[in-house]
């Protein structure tokens, strides 16, 4: 099992541990931050190529912890709650970002601190991604994310996603297909 997937123990301590934050234990977000930063980094990963633009979204998160911990309903599944807060979130953030160009020139002097990688390169790259992820659905982008950026099992996906295992399997199969078939069709444009 992936150290980044959370088992049944885990997702009960982190539901016990919003619970504590409704009721104003501050201390739980560390630890809720503790249990869940690999994940999170993971997620944050796929939309961000910054630590600190990750550090901000998370950050973002742990407001939103605080402020909504009190809606969290005791069947709820603890981590599927917190990754669908941390994804709404991230998307408003990207809104914000007037367009892809804007937050490449802005971000593009990180690419000289990539070892080996000089700024065309790694804008041109990240645009190739940006171009073959943007094709993709909301729904298919989140099963992008969880199951690969995120190393989530098909189980935990299909549980963030309130799906049938047999149903995420599936999409998979089919945005595996889709994927492939978009790359061919630009490396041969």
């Amino acid at each position: 099992m992936s150290e980044k997937q959370m088992n049944e123990e885990e997702n009960k301590r982190l539901g016990q541990m919003i619970f504590a934050l409704a009721r104003g234990d501050i201390s739980a977000l560390e630890s809720i931050y503790t249990m869940m930063s690999k994940l999170l980094y993971a997620i944050g990963n796929a939309h961000f190529k910054q630590k600190a633009d990750i550090e901000d979204a998370i950050h973002d998160l742990l407001i939103l912890l605080y402020r909504n911990a009190h809606k969290f309903r005791k069947n709820k599944n603890a981590c599927a709650w917190i990754v669908k807060m941390f994804q709404n979130s991230i998307r408003s953030r990207l809104r914000r970002c007037r367009t892809e160009t804007e937050y490449l020139a802005a971000h593009a002097h990180a690419a000289a601190a990539c070892e080996g990688k000089d700024d065309l390169k790694y804008i041109e790259n990240h645009l190739f991604i940006r171009q073959i992820f943007e094709k993709l659905t909301d729904y298919e982008q989140d099963l992008m994310i969880y199951r690969y950026w995120g190393d989530l099992s098909i189980r935990e996906v299909a549980e963030i996603l309130e799906k049938p295992k047999s149903t995420v399997e599936s999409q998979l199969k089919n945005l595996e297909e889709k994927i492939r078939k978009f790359r061919i069709h630009i490396q041969n444009f």
